[in-house]
Parts: structure tokens; C-alpha cells; sequence
């Protein structure tokens, strides 16, 4: 974004520096066009989440980080909640640690993902 703002404005050899090589970047406009990217989707990735005036965490560790500025246990309540409701689909049998025993032949390996939005 600030290489797209010093090229449109004329402004790469005021703002090139040796950390942010905007100078070079502009010579060949794939790269400067594929740099712009990747700033534009560096800051959605980390850029806080808001959904009906509330921070909505990324994963699980600012989910508990939420929880503790706030002094509450309301996103631990429900990530227990929600583990709790997958296991009464009665579709998850516990075989204990996979050092202790191995998976049965026909299964597969899926992971367990906390989505923390909902999609409406």
C-alpha cells in the first residue's frame, strides 16, 4: 500500500530506504504489484476481528487471552461446549494415546478446528 502510494505520487526516491526496497520494487511492477499483496493480506491477518461490537478471537490462544483481560471464562465455556457436543454424536471412540495403541485399519485422521464466527 505505501509502495502503490509512492508510485502514484512520485515519491519512491524520497521513501526507498534499505529495509523497504520500493525503488527496486517499482523497476519491475510484478513485484511491486505482488508486494502491495502481500502487505494488503499481512494486515487482514492480523488486523483484531469485531463482529456485533465484541473482539472475536483467531484461534484458541487469544480466545483465553480474551478471557483474561476480560475476567471471565465465557469463550473457554464455550470451546468446552462445543467439544462436549461432538462427543455426544456418539462418532468419536476413545482408543487412548497413540504411543499406547495403534488406529484402527480403516479410519482416517481429521483434525478438530474451533471456528469461533458464525457465517450468517
Amino acid at each position: 500500500m505505501l509502495a502503490e502510494y509512492a508510485q502514484d505520487h512520485g515519491l519512491l526516491d524520497k521513501w526507498d530506504n534499505p529495509k523497504m526496497k520500493i525503488k527496486k520494487a517499482a523497476k519491475n511492477s510484478k513485484n511491486l504489484l505482488r508486494m502491495i499483496d502481500q502487505a494488503k493480506l499481512r494486515s487482514h491477518q492480523t488486523t483484531p476481528v469485531y463482529k456485533n461490537g465484541h473482539k472475536v478471537p483467531r484461534n484458541h490462544q487469544q480466545a483465553m487471552d480474551l478471557d483474561r483481560i476480560n475476567n471471565n471464562t465465557n469463550w473457554a465455556d464455550a470451546e468446552l461446549l462445543e467439544k462436549n457436543q461432538l462427543f455426544q454424536y456418539e462418532r468419536f471412540d476413545d482408543h487412548g494415546h497413540k504411543s499406547s495403541s495403534a488406529a484402527p485399519v480403516d479410519t482416517r485422521r481429521s483434525t478438530y478446528t474451533l471456528s469461533t464466527t458464525s457465517r450468517a
